[in-house]
């Protein structure tokens, strides 16, 4: 698998990454390791032997690979069982999902390191193939974890720092709103544990469903390495990973297709999984290119990569700025190539959410030109797109928020030079 970032800065650029939320590189770490787990999955039995016996480099031997690092934060019985056993096959993405949720039913306080690489184990499992629903739901639960964790350690260093100017004052009566009053005044240092603590408030607040929509829609036990018997052109180094002897392989493709596109579309609320999402929408385009469900998944990772870097950009993150162009093209682009292969002329309930969505993605193009750096003309074809679109949507259900979209889009649309 190839590693893209849904951001659209490079592979190896990680400005966009916050001290404690560094999700751009946790993906690339992630991608880096799963060519160690690669080589050993496709390994002879002899070796496997060898590497174990002489310590050959690409051994997957290493601390991480066996989650050393939770094993030390609660060694248990059980951890150490689960360790031994990714020593014998990284692949077991079952056995590594099963040492996080251990840690996690232990209740225990970690420290900040001990989440992070919860969480980089818990998506770990999943890349390698294991999206089953009991995975994503120790992601999901993990993810959660972690963002409060980040958000109340920000907050208690922030209080701490107030606490020392103000004296007296008592600082649980602080309010976000009071500490964001200070961000002016306050030390670097002090700003970017701000930033982090209102980003991880955010995030909690918009994937507050996480869980209740992870149980209704992620029903079946997924192994993405099916995915692999769909497209035969795929190679050993390309192909998903998974555990295999599952026996799900025989289903029959369509089946295989709805419950893998079910679990990327939930991967999107998951920031750390956005590339394997983007790559498993990458494949399904290429096993059915005409179908444009796959480019709307595509479009959907996109969407909330380009909502996060709104966020920033609201927080006055620097660095920001120069990643919102590029993340947006790649975000239209989706929609576009999913528009393009709906039908317009006999349009389809199943095809309303491409024409909704698609007139809202183009609408922000208005609503942020000037951070976007779009000229009038650009906007004005882009809402001329929206126009259309949202009047197939109209046509296939007349609710009042694609009415309320249809007026939008309707009233711009002469400020940009275009007539209907």
């Amino acid at each position: 698998m190839e590693y893209e970032s849904s951001f659209g800065q490079s592979n190896q650029d990680f400005t966009l990454d916050l001290p404690n939320i560094p999700f751009g590189r946790m993906q690339h770490d992630i991608y880096v390791m799963l060519e160690t787990v690669r080589k050993h999955h496709s390994a002879s039995f002899f070796e496997k032997l060898w590497a174990s016996m002489f310590g050959k480099k690409e051994s997957p031997n290493s601390p991480r690979l066996m989650a050393q690092s939770l094993v030390n934060a609660c060694e248990t019985k059980t951890t150490q069982e689960l360790s031994a056993q990714l020593s014998e096959d990284p692949a077991l993405c079952q056995v590594r999902s099963n040492l996080v949720k251990h840690l996690l039913d232990q209740k225990r306080l970690y420290e900040t390191p001990v989440y992070r690489e919860m969480l980089f184990q818990a998506c770990l499992s999943i890349y390698i193939g294991g999206a089953n629903p009991r995975n994503m739901q120790t992601v999901g639960q993990v993810y959660i974890n972690y963002l409060r964790h980040i958000a109340d350690t920000m907050k208690k260093s922030l209080l701490s720092v107030r606490s020392s100017a103000l004296q007296n004052i008592n600082v649980s009566k602080i309010s976000m709103d009071d500490l964001n009053k200070g961000l002016e005044e306050m030390e670097p240092e002090d700003a970017m544990a701000l930033h982090e603590l209102n980003f991880a408030l955010h995030t909690l607040e918009r994937n507050k469903e996480l869980m209740a929509q992870m149980l209704t829609s992620i029903t079946i036990p997924v192994d993405l390495s099916e995915l692999n018997k769909l497209s035969p052109s795929q190679n050993i180094h390309s192909g998903f990973i998974g555990e295999g002897g599952s026996g799900a392989g025989a289903e029959k493709e369509t089946v295989v297709i709805r419950k893998v596109t079910a679990v990327a579309d939930v991967m999107r609320f998951i920031l750390p999984l956005h590339s394997l999402a983007l790559n498993i929408a990458k494949r399904l385009q290429t096993i059915e290119s005409a179908i444009p469900q796959h480019y709307l998944l595509e479009a959907r990772v996109r969407t909330e990569a380009f909502r996060t870097l709104l966020l920033r950009v609201e927080l006055k993150h620097p660095h920001v700025r120069a990643h919102m162009l590029p993340a947006y093209k790649k975000m239209l682009d989706a929609y576009y190539k999913a528009y393009k292969r709906a039908s317009k002329t006999t349009p389809d309930m199943k095809e309303f959410p491409i024409f909704s969505e698609f007139a809202q993605a183009a609408y922000l193009a208005h609503l942020h030109r000037k951070s976007l750096g779009l000229e009038p003309p650009q906007v004005g074809q882009i809402l001329k797109d929206a126009k259309e679109a949202v009047d197939l949507a109209v046509t296939l259900e007349a609710n009042p928020n694609q009415r309320k979209m249809q007026a939008r889009i309707t009233e711009q649309l002469p400020n940009y030079g275009v007539i209907l």
